[in-house]
């Protein structure tokens, strides 16, 4: 399990990128990330030593070497989002590379209060999608 907190502020900024990027390779995250390719190379092997990246296949080549392209790794876990609305609840369980795993919808009333509110999302959570649970840990809970 990697700790988090022991990850430096460049490292966070490679996989937040990633994160938010679809098909990034090395060459575009020293360019988006205004890094050298040394230091991009470098934080990346990082990563993949950690297991924190996946190389997941070659990108099409524009007349070079084709670029190796990268993504957020399956085995960190799962995103569990939350869209609450004013009429309705939508829980959606993803990969970090935002394929959606389960999702659930149902009818909510926020009039109800909070407390009726949380314990729906909790009970849609625990579940319809309780198995992300067992299978997986919890990467981090989005709310969208």
């Amino acid at each position: 399990m990697t700790h988090w907190d022991k990850l430096s502020v460049d490292e966070i900024t490679v996989l937040q990128t990633i994160f938010w990027s679809v098909g990034v390779s090395r060459y575009e995250l020293s360019h988006r990330l205004a890094y050298s390719k040394s230091k991009t190379n470098s934080l990346v092997a990082s990563l993949l030593d950690l297991g924190l990246l996946d190389e997941i296949g070659l990108l099409n080549s524009n007349g070079g070497r084709r670029a190796e392209t990268l993504q957020l790794s399956s085995g960190l876990g799962v995103l569990l989002c939350v869209d609450l609305g004013a009429t309705s609840l939508d829980l959606a369980v993803m990969k970090p590379d935002l394929t959606v795993l389960a999702q659930t919808a149902e009818p909510l009333d926020v009039r109800r209060g909070p407390g009726d509110v949380m314990s729906r999302v909790r009970l849609g959570r625990s579940s319809a999608l309780g198995w992300a649970y067992r299978a997986r840990s919890i990467l981090k809970v989005v709310s969208w």
